[in-house]
């Protein structure tokens, strides 16, 4: 990429932040559960190693008088603010009525309000800049590497492994100080640590268990100077994936000095692991402690378990679907675990069900934004998940997990508290990575067709039955294609000089201005009769070439059976990048939403008041008038919401800024190169877990020797 663009645009953002961060005091703060600080030292260990008491949000020193005065200060703010509030909403003009039912909160429908506070977005935008650039300086000082070795043992409570002083000084030689390494391994060693509490032999013994009867399952081992091998292969995968795997770990086996390892690799696009939240906390605590829940002698062999799907909608249904199996791996007293399970789950979805957020989903309370993105896809907090997501709905046909105890898989993405490791995998992140976009379609925002495009086929589960109406991908087209529903309306929140204002508008208008969102091709289904529906409701489109998304303004972005593949190409594509996401893969917590890409909340609620917010209401008006022109009635809107969208506010300087940042970030840490760092650090930290020619027995002992 042309660095003179990248030491502009660093220049641009972290002004006087590129120099030294010694001159600046630094004040923690928390993104999802990870502490953003450069100089926290032992208090920045990982959760898990540490308590949740040391994950404290400080603003820095205060005397006594300073927080008295302080104190004093926030009372008189509340009370004027609360008095004000009161004499206010006994007025006409009121804020959106709320009503507390269970774990939702509806808004009631409304002409016009005025919210009486700032549109959310500007202050996330904010947010998002202070976390990004926090992350930044961490990342320039994790160049030293006295100060990583440091940080290493204070925040894991572990020496570094062996090999780490070399793979350290291979991330910098791929790295600069202008562009660092920005993708962090908190994540990751809080997956590992469960299994530090396994005994090595067992560890390995488990892997090779489980390959053995597992298909979409394989085994690579390295030894240095010797070939690697891999295998078994028990049954049939998708056959590029496993060329690509295979690739990939011949690439690392060849090209880095690596210890023995075996890598049980998981071919599937999601985690297959999912044990109770009681048994996986007993591991952690061994493993906190130094000691082995699991010792040399065990014998445990997996439970492989195929959920199943209530065909019929009917209660009682069976008792091994995966909402049974995911609300195992929740917290006793979190809403997914206490929720009783909802035999009609996806059958009666309405398509005003897009009123309804869930109060503990990481969303702001005007709007519905994401604020809180490790809240957002934390699936335990939210009940009514097993309503809306697909996999809780109905998985792949060929979903299998294993549920009664700890054994290791690797693999791309997981949802939720799945136990799986995530690394890069061979194909996404590795032989994908270096993908570009053909420059054929403009480059700059307005230039770009004013309109939003999905395509994709109806991953995310299987349809059965009329439950298919709640699966994920096909709620978000459902709701983008109701040329035919007038009846249903869009509430959207209006930035405007006056303050935001909610507007009701009808939903066909704005997808007949907006939409260009379907399937082109719909595969996973059981009955034709399904997939007529599904033609008839307008959800099926022309396939659209790749390249041609990089023509429309906004680029919208929903995982499937697993995570979106095409995530990081469609950053490069100089659109704006609307993404859902509930899938996590291994670089996600590196990117910051609402700096990087806008984030959709998984419920859809508030797609139009995202690309609005940005790029206006654009061929609104004329739809409507053209609508009035033709004698069609245009229910809902008012005369004064009309206004309210012609008064609305454009924020392009914003979108392109994000646009920029999120196609420099995917062009500087997710290259092929990037992944092959990630996987060398997880290598060495897992090859000292296993200790093959140690406590994990001898090289040879378990197979893959041939």
């Amino acid at each position: 990429m042309d660095t003179r663009l990248l030491r502009t645009f660093l220049s641009n953002r972290l002004g006087r932040t590129t120099a030294s961060s010694e001159t600046t005091p630094e004040t923690k703060v928390l993104f999802g559960s990870l502490v953003i600080d450069d100089s926290c030292g032992a208090r920045c260990r990982v959760p898990g190693y540490l308590p949740d008491k040391d994950l404290e949000v400080k603003e820095g020193p205060q005397d006594n008088m300073s927080s008295s005065r302080t104190a004093t200060g926030l009372l008189f703010v509340f009370l004027a603010f609360s008095f004000t509030v009161f004499l206010f909403t006994q007025g006409d003009v009121a804020t959106v009525a709320k009503n507390v039912q269970g774990d939702h909160l509806r808004y009631r429908p409304v002409d016009t309000a005025t919210i009486k506070r700032e549109h959310p977005i500007p202050k996330l935008l904010s947010q998002s800049e202070k976390v990004y650039l926090r992350k930044f300086r961490r990342a320039k000082r994790l160049r030293n590497l006295e100060y990583a070795r440091k940080d290493y043992k204070d925040r894991y409570g572990l020496d570094p492994p062996n090999g780490f002083d070399q793979w350290h000084a291979f991330r910098n030689q791929h790295t600069t100080d202008q562009a660092p390494s920005m993708v962090e391994y908190d994540d990751l060693m809080e997956e590992l640590l469960p299994y530090r509490a396994i005994h090595p032999k067992v560890l390995r013994a488990r892997s090779w268990m489980l390959a053995q009867q597992w298909n979409r399952m394989l085994i690579v081992k390295m030894t240095p100077g010797k070939n690697m091998t891999w295998g078994p292969q028990s049954g049939t995968g998708t056959p590029y994936i496993e060329k690509d795997t295979i690739a990939f770990m011949q690439h690392m086996s060849t090209h880095y000095d690596l210890p023995d390892v075996e890598l049980p690799i998981n071919l599937s696009q999601f985690g297959r692991v999912t044990i109770p939240y009681e048994r996986i906390n007993e591991y952690r605590a061994a493993a906190r402690k130094g000691e082995y829940l699991i010792g040399e002698d065990d014998k445990t062999e997996p439970n492989l378990s195929k959920p199943e799907i209530n065909l019929k909608g009917t209660s009682p249904g069976p008792n091994n679907t995966m909402m049974h199996i995911y609300q195992k791996t929740c917290p006793p007293n979190s809403p997914l675990r206490m929720a009783k399970i909802n035999a009609r789950a996806g059958w009666d979805y309405k398509i005003d069900f897009h009123r309804v957020r869930n109060t503990m989903d990481g969303t702001t309370e005007t709007g519905g934004f994401v604020s809180d993105l490790k809240m957002s896809v934390d699936i335990c907090q939210q009940a009514d998940m097993q309503e809306i997501a697909g996999w809780l709905i109905s998985p792949l046909y060929d979903y299998t997990t294993v549920v009664n105890d700890l054994f290791p898989m690797l693999s791309r993405a997981k949802l939720g508290n799945a136990n799986d490791i995530r690394v890069p995998d061979g194909s996404y992140s590795w032989r994908d990575a270096e993908w570009q976009s053909n420059p054929r379609y403009p480059s700059i925002f307005e230039e770009k067709k004013d309109a939003m495009i999905f395509r994709g086929t109806d991953t995310g589960g299987t349809v059965y039955n009329e439950a298919w109406r709640g699966m994920h991908r096909h709620r978000l087209l459902l709701r983008a294609n109701r040329t035919s529903d007038v009846s249903a309306m869009e509430p959207i929140l209006v930035d405007t000089e006056e303050g935001a204002k909610e507007v009701n508008v009808p939903g066909h208008v704005m997808d007949t201005a907006f939409s260009d969102m379907g399937f082109n091709d719909i595969m996973y289904v059981n009955a034709s009769i399904q997939k007529e529906e599904m033609i008839r409701l307008g959800m099926l489109k022309p396939e659209v070439d790749f390249e041609e998304f990089g023509g429309y303004k906004y680029i919208v972005d929903v995982d499937g059976h697993g995570m979106s593949a095409r995530f990081k190409k469609l950053l490069k594509m100089d659109s704006l990048v609307v993404k859902s996401i509930m899938c996590t893969e291994w670089f996600t917590n590196a990117f910051v939403p609402w700096y990087h890409y806008v984030p959709l909340n998984f419920r859809f609620t508030d797609l139009y008041s995202l690309i609005t917010y940005f790029g206006g209401f654009g061929s609104v008006p004329q739809v409507l008038d053209k609508m009035e022109a033709e004698g069609k009635r245009v229910e809902g809107l008012t005369a004064e919401g009309r206004v309210t969208l012609n008064k609305a506010k454009k924020h392009i300087e914003e979108a392109e800024k994000m646009i920029t940042a999120g196609k420099l970030f995917t062009e500087t840490n997710l290259r092929a190169v990037d992944a092959e760092i990630f996987l060398y650090r997880f290598i060495l930290e897992w090859a000292r877990m296993q200790d093959i020619g140690g406590k994990g027995g001898s090289l040879c002992e378990f197979g893959g020797c041939e």
